[in-house]
């Protein structure tokens, strides 16, 4: 008898063959499928994106869109009330605009390489000052334009939906008469208050031009003054890796120098203490304040003086010597606290001045210095307050005019 068993492998890879071949197809067949799709899907996210964010109102929202953009508006107008800021910028650009013509109307300026060294200091000085105001002005008024821009864009993104229904809806006749004076209305208003905002904005701009083109002449003033400088210091009489002031004086007693150094050295001084000398003429009521000062505190330490010393002659004490005692030198210490007045009180002084000043000073303080240092220190000491005076002394003869 015939019996039928497992069947043989060969013969179930026969039976197994049609079917994977049939699983093989359906699975390419799916894949191409899918691979046909995912672009439709790609390319369509590219068309959704390109369609505009505002939409026209729905006319059911009107009304409560309406309440909400006049809240919006009513926002941008309490923020456009007078700016202290750019009102305060105007006024002080009003005075400092008279300031500016002065200057750049000043001789010196078109004499620049006639200039000494510490003239064009001066001058850069005053100048520099000239373009940090401007620019602090400017920055102000940069800080406002950037608010009204943004309330400019807040504006014109809630104008847009408006725009989009009465254009829309209006040319087909589906927005009722009502509704579409309400959007007429609202449009109205934005457009006033987008007005206001822009004639805020152009003030700001026109005043923010006008520093600007002041900010360009200072920055060419101050280029031709560094442009001086660079040129002066080539041709400077001491430098630091110049040659000593003794070596040029015997290269002009050997013939090897044309110019007489005496002569240039001296009209450099001339020159510093005509600076000093303009510049307290021209403030007297500063001088008088200083000189006032001066006496009031030499007249107020000398009675303190007179008193202690009668004190101290009926008592018996002796001064001590190891401390510092204003009382014992009153006007050396009135000097010192006048000079310090002084560099308070003098505005934007010439460097000549502060330099004559800082040579004076060394005077009041050799003298209350002389009770505390001992000695066998005083020479040194004395030395050093030497040095400190030739220093600030050959600041008047350290160029050449």
């Amino acid at each position: 008898m015939r019996t039928f068993g497992p069947l043989h492998p060969a013969s179930r890879s026969a039976h197994r063959g049609p079917g994977i071949l049939v699983f093989l197809l359906l699975t390419l067949a799916a894949a191409g499928v899918h691979a046909q799709d995912k672009p439709a899907e790609e390319t369509a996210t590219p068309a959704e994106s390109a369609q505009p964010a505002a939409t026209s109102i729905p006319a059911g929202q009107i009304p409560t869109r309406a309440e909400e953009t006049t809240r919006t508006l009513r926002a941008v107008r309490d923020r456009l009330g007078p700016s202290e800021a750019v009102e305060a910028v105007r006024k002080e650009m009003q005075a400092f605009g008279e300031t500016l013509d002065a200057m750049e109307q000043s001789e010196a300026l078109n004499e620049l390489e006639r200039l000494g060294l510490r003239a064009l200091d001066e001058l850069r000085i005053n100048w520099d000052s000239a373009d940090r105001r401007l620019r602090r002005l400017q920055a102000t008024l940069s800080t406002r334009s950037a608010e009204l821009e943004a309330q400019i864009a807040i504006l014109d993104a809630t104008k847009q939906p408006w725009q989009m229904t009465i254009d829309d809806r209006s040319a087909t006749g589906l927005l009722p008469d009502a509704l579409a004076d309400r959007v007429r209305a609202t449009l109205g208003e934005i457009k006033v208050v987008n007005d206001l905002v822009r004639e805020r904005l152009d003030a700001v701009l026109t005043l923010q031009n006008r520093i600007s083109q002041r900010l360009v002449v200072v920055e060419g003033i101050i280029g031709n003054i560094n442009q001086a400088q660079g040129s002066f210091r080539d041709n400077m009489l001491v430098r630091l890796d110049g040659a000593p002031l003794w070596l040029l004086f015997a290269k002009k007693e050997s013939g090897e120098e044309d110019e007489d150094l005496q002569d240039i050295m001296g009209a450099s001084a001339r020159q510093s203490l005509q600076n000093a000398r303009g510049y307290l003429e021209d403030h007297p009521d500063r001088v008088i304040a200083v000189g006032l000062t001066f006496l009031v505190l030499a007249g107020i330490l000398l009675a303190i003086r007179s008193r202690r010393h009668a004190r101290q002659a009926a008592e018996g004490d002796e001064e001590k010597e190891d401390v510092i005692d204003v009382l014992s030198r009153p006007i050396a210490s009135a000097m010192l606290v006048s000079i310090l007045i002084a560099f308070w009180l003098f505005e934007n002084p010439p460097l000549a001045l502060i330099e004559l000043m800082r040579m004076t000073a060394a005077l009041p303080v050799l003298l209350l210095m002389r009770r505390v240092v001992p000695e066998e220190m005083r020479l040194p000491v004395y030395g050093v307050i030497v040095l400190y005076v030739l220093d600030m002394g050959g600041g008047l003869l350290a160029r050449n005019p």
